[in-house]
């Protein structure tokens, strides 16, 4: 037979389990409410600085809490750039979550069209301009763990080229190699 701290134990244990998929089911029925996606994207619009619009949204625990949507269109508040994607995932920061914040940490896009704008800098020529770009860049990914464009194309508007079928992937690293 068992003992009593054994018995105990494997009681509190599947206690705590059926907890947690009841939280999980709970959360699945939630942000499939009209109301609650609103809710959500509304706090990650003002996260990003971006107005979002999406066809649907569901609850997502592989690699992290988070969403994936479909059908995501974007477009900047400060900026004349915009872009669509076929299928996001966004995995939330945890710590931001349990207080309250809706903070993406890993973004990966599926098949996102691009369009950005890049103005000239003052004091800098045409011929800089691509320090100008990565500085754009960096500065907007900088604010998440890891972001990952998959068969993206990019137009950067008054620019010669285009972008297309890119595969990208950015992470941040160590201070020190």
């Amino acid at each position: 037979m068992l003992s009593k701290k054994l018995r105990a134990t494997l009681k509190t244990a599947l206690l705590t389990g059926l907890l947690f998929i009841a939280f999980v089911l709970l959360l699945n029925s939630l942000i499939e409410k009209p109301s609650v996606q609103r809710f959500l994207l509304s706090q990650l619009s003002k996260s990003i600085g971006y107005k979002l619009t999406v066809a649907r949204v569901e609850l997502t625990l592989w690699g992290g809490i988070g969403i994936n949507a479909r059908d995501l269109k974007a477009t900047s508040f400060e900026r004349s750039e915009s872009f669509e994607a076929s299928r996001v995932r966004v995995v939330l920061h945890t710590g931001e979550l349990v207080m309250g914040r809706v903070i993406p940490s890993k973004i990966h896009l599926f098949q996102p069209k691009i369009d950005m704008a890049v103005k000239e800098a003052k004091g800098r020529s045409n011929v800089e301009t691509g320090p100008v770009l990565k500085e754009l860049i960096i500065e907007r990914l900088s604010k998440y763990r890891t972001v990952t464009l998959e068969k993206a194309h990019i137009r950067i508007r008054n620019f010669p080229f285009e972008l297309k079928d890119l595969y990208f992937f950015a992470q941040q690293g160590n201070e020190t190699p």
